[in-house]
């Protein structure tokens, strides 16, 4: 296989939701922590949408004025590390003032992964400041890409619902692990874990195990199964 393997990994609420009050529920700790700590294990790089990663942890205050009016290549820059963490943000909307991403007790290299269309100011910004990045216009590609210029042989691609449904799309899904919270948000506005804009796609995915956790919560495991 010329790409990585990817499992979607997600915690989420009984009824599917992927945020909400219930998250802040302090006996949701146990299935929460599990969440976190089990990434590590599931593979060398994590993987999110622009959405998620400019919520929690992009969204510093960069003046793009200073890098107005410069040219530059649309060229891969990717420095080598052991571990990633890759932002799909196709436009480059994601304002990062970090090389490396803290999580679940591992160090990641933040590389923002940018279709051709992007701004020349935001590419500037992200060469100047020392980031890695990559050019690809299918996630495919990027997959691609991310094997072979980085070594990933697994993935682990953690939302939100929007990224996973274009994972979904392009069928590069071979795992799904769901961490069930044990709660009910029971509310509409919050998204379930994909989110395929309206369409159906035929991808089938088998029941592998049920891991039970110590606060009600569960593990759930499908594995996909190959069109015949």
């Amino acid at each position: 296989m010329n790409r990585p393997c990817v499992t979607v990994h997600m915690y989420v609420s009984i009824d599917g939701k992927i945020d909400g009050e219930y998250m802040e529920e302090h006996d949701c700790d146990i299935s929460g922590d599990f969440y976190d700590e089990a990434i590590a294990g599931m593979g060398s790089a994590m993987a999110s949408g622009r959405y998620t990663s400019e919520i929690y942890h992009a969204n510093a205050k960069i003046d793009y004025t200073r890098y107005t009016g410069k040219e530059i290549e649309y060229r891969d820059h990717i420095e080598c590390f052991p571990r990633y963490h890759f932002t799909f943000d196709r436009l480059g909307k994601c304002n990062w003032d970090r090389k490396y991403f803290e999580y679940g007790g591992e160090t990641m290299l933040n590389v923002a992964v940018l279709s051709n269309q992007v701004r020349k100011e935001y590419v500037v910004y992200l060469k100047e400041n020392g980031y890695s990045y990559l050019f690809a216009d299918t996630v495919k590609e990027a997959l691609e890409k991310i094997k072979e210029r980085c070594g990933v042989e697994k993935l682990v691609l953690t939302g939100g619902a929007t990224i996973v449904g274009g994972f979904l799309k392009e069928d590069v899904i071979d795992e799904i692990s769901l961490v069930v919270a044990p709660y009910i948000q029971g509310t509409s506005n919050y998204k379930t874990f994909t989110d395929t804009l309206g369409k159906f796609y035929n991808r089938k995915f088998a029941f592998v195990k049920a891991n039970p956790l110590d606060d009600g919560g569960v593990q759930l495991v499908f594995k996909r199964v190959e069109k015949k």
